[in-house]
């Protein structure tokens, strides 16, 4: 339980889902076909990306359909990084076996979470499919996809637009583009009753644990993609922020002003572990790894900075850290 500005929050407010509330959810309009609204976000971002795009109900649904595509199975390797959701190792796992031990993968999720990529390097000798997870990472230049040379590049909408569901995967494989549109139809009742539990779970006091089986989830049902459509315009709304956000705290520290790509949420490192636990009450903390051949890792400050933190909260949260100000790397 996370507490900003004496309000206590469940899930991570490093990411915009955490605020979902109360989220509208029609029986009758889940038997609708959501073929005309999946062509609106998919042509919404095809504009941004300049890019083939596919819509599915989550990220963990675009792993699993390049999974699904790439023909692996049990017997092979798909390298992940420690520390990242336990959503990716569920994912990967449900089709072959992930490890954190670079040594022979036959496909690399790259984890550029927060909007920092992670640079992949394969050797020659490696025949390995670089996949780019890009989970919360706003695009605002499109010559900034596949930042890894990579085959795949997917995101999670959720993080990005404070949408309910929702993931995109970009590719430049036109058999796999055919194979997912194709996939787009399959699971209907599935998605279905996932879309339900994903729209009952923003009510308060209800938890369920609807991921069971989400990676092979396919079906975007209607609320779903309604609810999505309705959040598009905050891609842009969110990025501004974050810009404006940026140089505001560049007054005071080192951040980077222009990025072609932007995170959630800004990381601050600290010099000693003196006021850790002092912050600890305050915000939160999580660990990114330096490098993914020796496992290496630092654990960092999360301060967010995306569009659902209004600005009493930002200013309240930077006068808070302002405090703290001497303990941090800048």
């Amino acid at each position: 339980m996370i507490s900003i500005n004496n309000m206590n929050y469940k899930f991570d407010y490093q990411w915009p889902q955490c605020f979902l509330k109360n989220q509208t959810y029609s029986k009758k309009d889940s038997k609708k076909s959501s073929n005309k609204l999946i062509d609106i976000i998919e042509k919404f971002f095809l504009k941004k990306f300049k890019s083939p795009v596919i819509v599915f109900p989550s990220a963990r649904s675009c792993i699993g359909s390049i999974l699904e595509f790439e023909n692996l199975s049990r017997n092979d390797e798909v390298f992940v990084n420690k520390w990242v959701s336990n959503c990716v190792f569920n994912s990967v796992g449900f089709y072959t076996n992930p490890t954190i031990n670079f040594i022979n993968p036959k496909i690399v999720l790259a984890n550029n979470n927060w909007g920092l990529v992670q640079k992949i390097k394969l050797s020659p000798k490696k025949k390995g499919i670089i996949v780019d997870d890009s989970c919360d990472s706003l695009i605002t230049d499109n010559k900034n996809l596949y930042p890894n040379n990579s085959k795949y590049e997917i995101f999670s909408l959720p993080k990005l637009i404070g949408s309910v569901a929702g993931g995109i995967v970009i590719c430049k494989n036109r058999k796999f583009y055919r194979f997912c549109k194709s996939r787009q139809k399959k699971n209907k009742k599935l998605g279905i009753t996932q879309s339900y539990l994903k729209f009952r779970e923003t009510k308060k006091n209800y938890d369920y644990d609807f991921r069971y089986k989400e990676v092979t989830n396919s079906y975007l049902e209607y609320n779903a993609a309604k609810n999505i459509v309705k959040n598009l315009d905050n891609y842009e709304i969110n990025t501004n922020i974050i810009k404006k956000r940026l140089n505001i705290i560049g007054k005071n520290f080192k951040v980077q002003k222009d990025l072609k790509r932007y995170g959630p949420v800004i990381l601050f490192e600290l010099k000693n572990n003196r006021s850790k636990n002092k912050l600890k009450k305050l915000f939160m903390f999580r660990h990114k790894v330096i490098n993914y051949k020796k496992n290496l890792s630092k654990q960092y400050l999360l301060f967010p900075v995306h569009f659902k933190i209004t600005d009493k909260i930002f200013n309240y949260n930077l006068r808070n850290i302002l405090k703290f100000k001497n303990s941090f790397k800048i």
